[in-house]
């Protein structure tokens, strides 16, 4: 339901409707049938840092050592979001917020490398949205740390949030 990767992000908030409504069968009478939430799965994708490939020659020396340098974007309901740090126009000053989001596997500026399933959310589209309008003010891009608060706690975080536990060690 709801907007889907086709849609663009400004129309993430465009909640499909669940609400039926059809005759009943015996008295005429209408009856209102709410469809029941059915979970959706979340998926963390992982990316080589950076395009050129350097990286993922990189990561993958350091994989057998259970780690490596990624950038990473968790996917809910068709769109992939993620935690960046960006400066302003002119280059000095940093406002708003890091949170942003992008269509799944196709985050600019890196190599996409793997997804790894995280489980299902019990949350709506409705429910996500509020909770990734709420990170947005508690992940501003001022906060950014390339080792304390990146992208990988970002994703860490709002995995905790939709309830389907935390990312894979290695990614952190």
């Amino acid at each position: 339901p709801g907007a889907g990767p086709s849609a663009g992000p400004s129309a993430m908030g465009a909640v499909s409707c669940t609400r039926c409504v059809r005759k009943d069968s015996g008295a005429g009478h209408v009856q209102a049938i709410i469809a029941a939430h059915v979970p959706v799965p979340v998926s963390l994708h992982v990316y080589d840092i950076g395009s050129s490939g350097a990286w993922t020659a990189v990561n993958r020396l350091l994989q057998p050592l259970g780690t490596g340098l990624f950038h990473c974007g968790v996917e809910v309901y068709g769109w992939e979001w993620s935690y960046s740090f960006a400066c302003s126009s002119t280059g000095t000053e940093y406002e708003g917020t890091g949170v942003f989001c992008s269509r799944p596997m196709c985050c600019e500026g890196h190599s996409f490398a793997m997804s790894v399933p995280l489980g299902k959310t019990s949350l709506s589209e409705e429910e996500v949205l509020k909770l990734l309008n709420t990170m947005e003010k508690e992940w501003p891009v001022k906060d950014y740390d390339i080792l304390k608060r990146n992208c990988c706690h970002f994703c860490n975080e709002l995995s905790l949030r939709l309830g389907v536990g935390s990312v894979p060690s290695w990614v952190s």
